[in-house]
C-alpha cells in the first residue's frame, strides 16, 4: 500500500498518456483519469508569458556559439535521452524528423548513450525514438 503522502497523487504515463492515481482511486479499485492538459502544453496555455521567456531563453542559447540546426537538434535530443525524459525525448526526435533529420541518426544518439547512461536507458531511449519514427512512418499521427 502507499504511504498516505504518495496516496495525494501520483502521475505516470502509459504509451504516451497521462495518467492520475489519487488516494480515492485506490480506495474504488485503481480507476485512472487521463490528464488531457498535462505538461508543457499546459504550461504554454495558462502561463504564456513564462513560455515566450522560456522559448527565448531557449533560441538565446541556441544561437550563442557556432553549431548548426543539425548539429543542435542532435544534441537537445542527447540531452533528453540522458535526462530520461520520455517526453523531451518524443519531442525531440518529433522535432528532428520534421527539420529532415535520418532516422538513424536518432538511432545513433540513443545507442551511444548506453556507455554513459547505460544499457536499460539507452534501450528505452531508443524506444522512445521508435514511437516517432513509426509515428512518421504512419502519417504523422499524434502521439
Amino acid at each position: 500500500m502507499l504511504k498516505k503522502k504518495a496516496q495525494r497523487y501520483l502521475a505516470f504515463t502509459v504509451l504516451g498518456c497521462r495518467y492520475r492515481l489519487n488516494e480515492s482511486h485506490t480506495k474504488r479499485g485503481a480507476r485512472y483519469d487521463q490528464l488531457s492538459t498535462f505538461g508543457a502544453g499546459y504550461l504554454a496555455e495558462t502561463y504564456p508569458e513564462i513560455w515566450e521567456a522560456y522559448e527565448q531563453l531557449g533560441e538565446a542559447c541556441a544561437n550563442v556559439g557556432p553549431l548548426d540546426p543539425h548539429a543542435r537538434r542532435l544534441i537537445k535530443l542527447a540531452l533528453a535521452v540522458a535526462s530520461r525524459s520520455e517526453g523531451a525525448t518524443h519531442s525531440h526526435a518529433r522535432r528532428a524528423l520534421a527539420e529532415g533529420l535520418d532516422p538513424e541518426e536518432l538511432r545513433q544518439v540513443a545507442l551511444m548513450a548506453i556507455p554513459t547512461i547505460g544499457l536499460p536507458q539507452s534501450v528505452a531511449a531508443l524506444t522512445w525514438i521508435e514511437d516517432i519514427i513509426e509515428e512518421q512512418e504512419d502519417g504523422g499521427a499524434d502521439a
